[in-house]
């Protein structure tokens, strides 16, 4: 009859097997993954540590844990059933792992990392595991820190518009304040909304907050979702609050408030306001939604929703088969490591004092050159023109992306206390040479603009950007080739004299052109070429 359980009694002896049987394979396919992505761990431990925004993913691994351990009686009722799906989808996963080393895309390797875990449940359990466990799999993937270029792009967003709501707000409270890009001019001082101060550790953190805190709601799933999502205004919301009341101190008590506790504390001040918030949101909502809730989790809590109790074997064909691709990947990854034709280095040295009419500085110009620490070689230069104004040229160069590192954005990394306001493309070509596609960039910081000129470039030509950037390492590395890189950025000041930006970019792109064609020649003489 469809309402009887059927169980099956086995001895303790074929118990006992089964559970050693589950060990080895356990044992086998946990070596084999730890193999090809243990590796990726220290770096992504080092990032919770060394960069503050990604702090959060320290709990995450530990909040995923709790899930799964929560679900502990009804994994124990599911039967085990392998599913071929889940070795196409490890095999998958290790073409994006493949390509994402070939490119040197930590971001990419992570979620191959976690993709994997979800396959080798699907592969070796079964579609009932994978559904089960397909939330703490999914909460897992929060501890891989988001792409910098995307941060990077929100906090840039974020900085203006915290400063120009700020501003709008300050005046509806008669309180004098003049806003000029990210900066907010008072009557006593110049207060500058820098990055520390989007709030997008904050925004962040109750994002991952958010999701482990609507799950245990009793709420409708649409509703979680919503919970979920609303952390984003939430966050922004009291980053705006904050910075309201901490210019609204200042202008009344004085600067002696940026040293206070409570400004020292923001990213702390921050985050609690916003979980009041999401408390607050969250309360509402289960008093309003909660009954409807029950009731939908009543339809699916009962035990005897899983069907009938099946021996719970495993079997040793889908656990070899993926043991076997984890192996061919870790045999690939180390082939992919040490490539059989590298490329010979370049000598930056031979970048010239004095390109015509640009004379060597005497000595540095400002303080605060641009620099990258993930160049092999790299070499920066002053140059004046014929009015003196000055001229910051840096070039660096990696011969070798295969170790995980490419050389460093000039768009992502600014030198301290210093932030974009627009970056826009641009083709440059005088007198039909050979086009150099580059970025303006224009940067400030308190009382000081810079207009900056910059492009990747190598022997197939240049190019703009990060995306750019992976494509040709994929091209040159398909080619038997270790991709040698080289990264120019120029710098000049905007001054007062200049009537627009226009005359900054003029300046720029006539030394542009003639170190591009420079460098064409030392990259062909490091090829062999005449």
């Amino acid at each position: 009859m469809s309402g009887v359980k059927t169980e099956f009694v086995e001895s303790p002896t074929i118990v006992r097997s089964i559970k050693v049987t589950f060990l080895l394979q356990g044992a086998l396919i946990a070596t084999a993954y730890s193999l090809l992505y243990g590796r990726l761990v220290p770096g992504l431990v080092e990032d919770w540590y060394t960069i503050p925004t990604y702090s959060y993913g320290f709990l995450v691994p530990g909040v995923a844990g709790y899930l799964v351990w929560q679900k502990r009686d009804r994994l124990k009722n599911l039967p085990i059933s392998t599913s071929y799906w889940g070795i196409l989808t490890l095999v998958f996963a290790l073409l994006f792992f493949l390509v994402a080393q070939v490119i040197t895309d930590s971001f990419m390797m992570r979620v191959s990392m976690v993709l994997a875990i979800a396959a080798l449940i699907q592969a070796t359990l079964g579609n009932r595991f994978l559904k089960e466990l397909g939330f703490p799999i999914f909460y897992l993937a929060l501890m891989i820190p988001v792409p910098y270029v995307l941060v990077n792009k929100i906090v840039n967003f974020l900085m203006f518009f915290d400063a120009k709501h700020a501003a709008t707000i300050l005046q509806l409270f008669s309180i004098p304040v003049y806003l000029d890009s990210n900066f907010l001019h008072l009557p006593n001082i110049t207060l500058e909304v820098a990055d520390v101060c989007s709030g997008i550790s904050s925004l962040f953190a109750l994002f991952v907050l958010g999701v482990f805190y609507s799950s245990l709601l009793p709420l409708p799933a649409g509703l979680k979702v919503l919970l979920t999502a609303s952390t984003v205004p939430l966050a922004v919301i009291a980053n705006l609050i904050r910075i309201i009341v901490t210019v609204g101190l200042v202008y009344y008590i004085g600067p002696v408030v940026l040293q206070s506790l409570i400004h020292k504390l923001h990213g702390t001040f921050n985050f609690l306001l916003s979980f009041v918030f999401l408390i607050a949101l969250a309360e509402f909502l289960r008093k309003k939604f909660a009954a409807t809730a029950a009731v939908q989790r009543d339809l699916v809590s009962s035990p005897a929703a899983y069907g009938t109790v099946s021996p719970r074997r495993l079997s040793w064909h889908p656990t070899v088969l993926s043991s076997l691709i984890l192996t061919i990947g870790i045999w690939l990854s180390a082939a992919l490591d040490n490539p059989l034709n590298t490329s010979k280095g370049i000598n930056l040295a031979n970048v010239p004092a004095s390109f015509g009419p640009f004379r060597p500085a005497g000595a540095k110009v400002w303080a605060d050159p641009y620099h990258d620490p993930i160049a092999e070689q790299a070499t920066t230069r002053f140059y004046t023109t014929a009015e003196g104004v000055p001229i910051e040229l840096f070039v660096g160069y990696r011969g070798d992306s295969t170790r995980g590192e490419r050389l460093q954005s000039p768009k992502l990394v600014l030198p301290a206390k210093w932030s974009y306001l627009w970056i826009t493309s641009t083709q440059l070509q005088i007198n039909g040479s050979e086009p150099i596609e580059a970025n303006w960039m224009l940067t400030q910081t308190a009382g000081a603009r810079r207009l900056v000129l910059y492009w990747y470039q190598f022997e197939g030509g240049t190019f703009t950007g990060e995306l750019y950037y992976r494509f040709a390492v994929l091209k040159e590395r398909l080619a038997g080739r270790s991709a040698g890189m080289l990264v120019v950025r120029i710098a000049t000041p905007v001054l007062e004299s200049d009537s627009s930006v226009e005359q900054a970019q003029i300046r720029l792109k006539n030394l542009a052109l003639r170190v591009q064609q420079e460098l064409d020649r030392i990259i062909h003489v490091k090829r062999g070429y005449p």
